[in-house]
This record gives C-alpha cells, structure tokens and sequence, in this order.
C-alpha cells in the first residue's frame, strides 16, 4: 500500500463555527440569541475563518518539509533553457563590400504583434557574410555523359529536400553551388549552412539517428572533396571544420578559397548542358563538394544550403552592472536585474575591496571553501549572488556599489518558441545588411521545471534510476527527464547493428504538434550526451527518432437510420485521426504504443463504441512497404515512377512483408497507392490487412496519411 501522508486537522470553517456555537449553553447560559444578526455569533464566525486559515498552514508543513529534504540531497527546480535557432542574413545588392564582418551580440526582435513582452536573439558569434549570392545549384552524375540535374528550385524553398549525390550515392558524383556576384569571391573563411529535413512527412523516410558511441561500426564519415573551379580546373579548398560530418547532419561547413575563382557560365565546366542553350548564359563562381568513397546506409538529403547564417539564442548579454554593495556580513545575498542567468558565457563577478576590481569565483557550494577564498554562490533561476560566512568562503569588505557583475547572459523559456520567418527585426541597424530571418521554426525553449514536477522527478532519479542507466525502462525514463530535450516518449530495445553485434536503441517523440513527431538533430544530440554520461561502459547506445509505419484507412459504414451522415462521417475521422497519433493516440489517449500492432478486433470496437454507427461493413488498413535495398537491390526509393514498375515488384515485397513479420494471415492483398505532386506521379506499394492484425515493428509507430470513411443508411 502506498504511504498517504495524514492531514494534521481537518476540521473546516463550517466545523469549526458549530463547535463553538455548542459550547455556548454550557460556558454562557445567558446567551440566547444564536442568530447571525447577534454580534457574538459574528464574532464566533470570525474566530472560525481565523483558525481555518491557520490550520490551512499547518498542513503545508508536510509539504515544506518535503521540499526541505529534497533541497538537502540537491534536487533542485531546472531552470528556464532559452530558445536556439540559425539567423540567416542578406547583404543589399548594391554599396557592399564582397565580405562583410559581423560582430558577435547583434540583436533581432520577433516581429509578431501579438507577443505579451518583446522576444529577442542574440548572435552567438562573429560570422563573415558575404555579397556574392547562392543563385545555382546543379548536381553531376559520375557517369560520363549523363545529364546533370538542375535543384534550384528544390534548395530555394524549404520542405522539398533534394539528394546531393543523387539516390544511391555512388563515388564521384557531385553538387555544384553557383555564386552570382559582381566581385570577386572573398578569400576568407566563410560558412555555409545546411540543413538536413527535420520533418518526416514524407512517406516512408528513413528515421533519424544519433550513435551515441563513437565505437560503433557503420559510422565511418564518408570521404567528400570540397573544390572550386579557377578556370582551368578544380582546385582544392582550404577546410577548416565540417559540423555536417559528411553532410549527415544539419550544421555548418567553414571553407577558404585558397586562390582566384573565375566566374563562368555551366557549360564552360564541361559537364554537360543545363537546359536550354542561352545567348548569354549568367557567370558564377563555382564550388563543389565531391563524393570520393560513400560510406552511407542511406543516402543523405538536404532541405537547403545557404549562406550569411549564424547560430543564435533567446537570450541578452548584460555589461559592466553594479549590483550593490557588501555590508560585510555573513551569508550576504545580492540579486541581479535579470534572471535566470545562463551557465555559458559564465558570470563574470568582481568585487571591489579597495584595491581595485578583482574577479571571484562562482562554486557549486562552500564545502570545499577556505576563509579567504573568493568564492560565491549564483542561483541562475532566481539571479541571486550568497557569499560565505567568512569561515566557508570569504566575506567581502564593506563598500558602496563594489560588487559588479562585468559580464552574464540572462533568457529562457517558451516565448522564444517561434515560427519561420518570425525574427526580422534588427534592433541596430547595419548598413550593408538588407534583411535578416530565421528559415526554421524554433521549438528547443522551455520554461523553468514546476515545483510539482520537481518534487515527483527528485524521487523518481535517486529511487528509480539512482541517475543511472541499466535497464531498458532506465534508458526511456532518463530520455525522457532529460533537460531541454522535451521529450515526449521514449522505447527502449535491444537491436542488431550491421554487423549483427547487439545495442541499446532509444527511440524518442518529441513534444510536437506535428502529425508525425521527429526529433531534431539538436534534441538527439542532447539526450544522447545525457544517456552516454549515465550509461554503463560497455553499453552500447544509439538515439533514433521513432520508426513510422504510414498506413491509409478506408472505412465503409452503415449508420442508423436516425443519425446524420455528416455528424457519424465527423465523429469517425476525429476518433481515428487521434487513435493513430503517437502522442495522443492508442485505447488510453497516452499516444501509439510502440511496436504494437493494429489489432482488427480493436479497430472496430472504436468505431462501434461511437453513437449512430450501425455497422462496419469494411475497414482496410493500407500499410505502405519500402524496398529493402542491399547488394543485389541497391535501388531504396520507397516508390517507383511508373505502375508497371510497382506491379513487378509488389509480389516481391509482399512476400518480405509476410517473412518480416509472420502474420496471422499469410495471403496479403497487395495494392498500389497513386500519389501526385508538383514533383510528378510516384506510385507507392502497400500491403492491404482487412479482417486481420496488421503487425508493427519493434520501436515503431503508425502514422495516419489519409483516413477514407464512407458512410451509407441500411436501406
């Protein structure tokens, strides 16, 4: 039985006023006026409301010594984490220099009017852009002869992520990126920034990973040449880091033409012609990244690639603040003017003792503390500076305004959650800079942890998981409490890695409004840090986003023949719609579990359970199947461009289907779903489970593309 904590008195106003009123007869007989007009009674009443309220404080005493044992062992509230996002700027076309340095600490407001208080962000860094402007982007096959391939388009706009080496890649492909521009290409380091899809709408893509564990086979980098063309040929470039890792993940690339790139139209490279011959084809400077040896299980993809962008944060920087001045007490506290202060860049405190300013150092506690160490205490949530005692830490000499905090950055919280294109406004002007804006949503901001919260996860880390990860249930709770992931759910399994050697997978959702929740790189990269600081050493640890299983329902209805079409059609699409969804779907509204399948029996209850539905006359559930791929299949696209490609191949893959996950029934109805897009026709295989448990992958989930209900009367 769980320990439920008594309540000290649990006597209440109305309890209180009757036994004081009872006790009248035999303390004052002569009282005989009881009514509420009578002062005595008002007076009794008053009394009555008094004791409540302070037996109303009586009872926190529990809860305050809770919070007191909790503050003993060192949990402690998590603060606000600010908003993190890449800001991308746009030099004018005119009047500019080709590089513009841009010093750290720009600030750009959040347009949107309708904010509680203004939102700001603060460039991390110093970051050099430049004039010359992204205006081609061709992608060359290694075969001599074949025609290149013009992703203009597909990099201008975001959401239609293109492949950089084509699907599969094979070594000597390339992409080339053409600089428009009237001056010659800078010759110092630049960045350009790519980013890879963050979103899995797309059908059957690949899901997300991070390799916690740099042991882990498969993880070579794929060996990639970056070059420019000088007019003769292609010349390496000089490259100083690659965030990407081989264009893997989203993050920068910082390069340096070593030499003179001439500006000449494509066909002047050689390879091939674009399109349509022109009388006087555009000039660009031209630069390429070049597959040498792949090294990929998949073939990566890019949504963009541009240039000018910087990390930045929700976040200000403070200078040169006088926070007060020590009375030379012991255990004297100070507040900042803002709060809650950042852990990076540090707080950085002087104090004044009459010899001038002289730095102090920041420690988690006075244990270690001498009597003339300057040391002190920053609670960043609250912005409060405790110095010692004089005997644990030193206490500062008394002085008028000589404790100043020269250097903090303070922000955080859920305001800086931001859509696309929010965070245009630069508060300082710069001249040669046009305009300034954020191609991303921004969602990695959270408000600081509720004190509820904080007192169910303090036990939960030292009883549950003790901070360490053993189990599996260990690794999906610490994924899940790990701070500023926002994690939704996690799954933790035991898997296989290419070279059958056994792992730990951890799939996570994400807190996300989005149909199908991926986390971003940044949120992998993050839960993977704070699982590998806890995992045991020989265990070995991969982060994934979850596994989708696309499926399309078609539900063919009888209603009653009272009911409204319109209202059952509505009610059947609403519950379906939230059935299937992770993060709200499943019998309990918790969300899909993992790796559970679609039972039929059970699709039918949540259809049935709803008012006006008479009968179910057909439900399917269309699951779609992707090309396994490998040695002797190298071709992975999920699709194929024609119906007479998907009919030679659906027996195929129905037959995978059937050996992957033995279902109950062996005969599959195969079927080909026709998808079209600006992009062109593609058509899709899919396996069609009607009257029948439709399997799920191990760690997987399933995620509603299209729900067709046709509903009809009996007669």
């Amino acid at each position: 039985m769980p320990l439920t904590a008594p309540i000290l008195d649990d006597r209440t106003f109305e309890a209180l006023f009757k036994e004081a009123r009872a006790r009248i007869p035999r303390y004052v007989p002569e009282w005989t006026d009881w009514n509420d007009s009578d002062p005595g009674i008002t007076l009794l009443q008053l009394h009555a409301f008094l004791t409540e309220t302070i037996l109303y404080r009586l009872n926190q005493v529990p809860d305050l010594h809770y919070v007191k044992f909790l503050q003993l062992i060192g949990v402690e509230q998590r603060p606000a984490r600010p908003a993190t996002t890449e800001l991308s700027f746009t030099l004018k076309e005119r009047d500019v220099p080709a590089a513009v340095l841009i010093e750290a600490g720009q600030v750009v407001s959040v347009s949107a009017r309708d904010l509680e208080q203004p939102v700001f962000f603060e460039t991390d860094r110093a970051f050099r852009a430049i004039s010359a402007r992204l205006a081609q982007l061709v992608r060359v096959a290694a075969t001599p002869g074949a025609s290149p391939t013009d992703v203009t388009q597909d990099n201008a706009a975001s959401g239609r992520a293109f492949a950089p080496f084509g699907d599969p890649p094979e070594a000597g492909q390339a992409l080339l990126l053409g600089f428009q521009s009237s001056l010659p290409f800078p010759r110092e380091e630049i960045g350009l920034q790519l980013y890879q899809p963050e979103a899995s709408d797309a059908l059957l893509a690949p899901r997300t990973e991070e390799a916690c564990d740099a042991r882990l086979p498969g993880r070579l980098s794929p060996a990639l040449a970056w070059e420019y063309w000088d007019g003769v040929g292609w010349q390496a470039l000089d490259v100083s880091g690659d965030e990407t890792e081989g264009l893997t993940q989203s993050g920068q690339v910082y390069l340096r033409v070593p030499g003179q790139i001439s500006r000449v139209p494509f066909e002047a490279l050689g390879l091939g012609k674009l399109g349509e011959a022109e009388a006087d084809p555009p000039l660009y400077a031209w630069l390429r990244v070049r597959l040498v040896a792949p090294a990929y299980t998949s073939a990566p993809r890019l949504d963009r690639i541009v240039t000018n962008t910087v990390p930045a944060t929700a976040a200000r920087t403070v200078r040169d603040e006088a926070v007060g001045g020590s009375d030379g007490t012991p255990d004297q506290s100070l507040a900042l003017r803002h709060a809650p202060v950042l852990a990076e860049p540090a707080l950085r405190l002087e104090v004044d003792e009459g010899r001038g300013p002289e730095p102090w150092q920041a420690v988690p506690d006075f244990a270690a503390s001498g009597p003339d160490d300057a040391h002190y205490l920053l609670d960043r949530g609250a912005g409060r500076i405790t110095f010692g005692d004089g005997r644990r830490g030193r206490i500062p000499l008394a002085g008028q305004l000589n404790v100043i905090a020269r250097s903090y950055r303070h922000g955080g919280g859920s305001s800086g959650n931001v859509g696309t294109g929010t965070i245009t406004d630069l508060v300082t002007p710069i001249f040669e800079v046009e305009a300034v804006t954020n191609l991303r949503r921004v969602e990695s901001g959270s408000d600081e942890e509720p004190l509820a919260e904080t007192r169910l996860r303090g036990p939960r880390e030292l009883l549950v998981t003790r901070n360490r990860a053993v189990t599996l249930a260990d690794f999906e709770h610490l994924a899940r409490e790990t701070p500023g992931a926002l994690v939704a759910r996690a799954r933790a399994y035991l898997s296989l890695d290419e070279d059958d050697a056994r792992l730990i997978e951890v799939a996570i959702v994400p807190r996300s409004s989005d149909a199908k929740p991926v986390p971003s790189a940044a949120t992998r990269r993050r839960v993977c840090r704070y699982l590998d600081e806890r995992r045991l050493i020989t265990t070995r640890l991969r982060v994934r986003g979850p596994h989708y299983h696309d499926i399309d329902v078609d539900v063919d209805l009888v209603v009653d023949d009272g009911a409204d079409l319109k209202t059952v059609k509505n009610a059947v699409d609403a519950r379906l719609t939230d059935y299937f969804h992770p993060l709200r779907g499943g019998r309990d509204g918790a969300g899909w579990p993992f790796g559970r399948a679609v039972y039929y029996s059970e699709l039918l209850h949540e259809i049935m359970r709803l008012g006006g539905v008479h009968r179910v006359a057909e439900a399917v559930v269309k699951k779609f199947l992707h090309r396994t791929g490998g040695r002797d299949d190298p071709d992975e696209r999920p699709y194929f461009d024609t119906a007479e490609q998907a009919r030679a191949h659906q027996q195929q893959l129905i037959a995978a289907e059937i050996r992957a996950f033995s279902p109950a029934c062996a005969e599959l109805a195969p079927a080909i779903v026709t998808i079209t897009e600006p992009s062109g026709t593609q058509h899709f295989v899919a396996a069609a489970y009607a009257c029948c448990d439709m399997p799920v992958a191990e760690g997987a989930l399933v995620a509603l593309r299209r729900l067709r209900t046709s509903v009809r009367y009996a007669h």
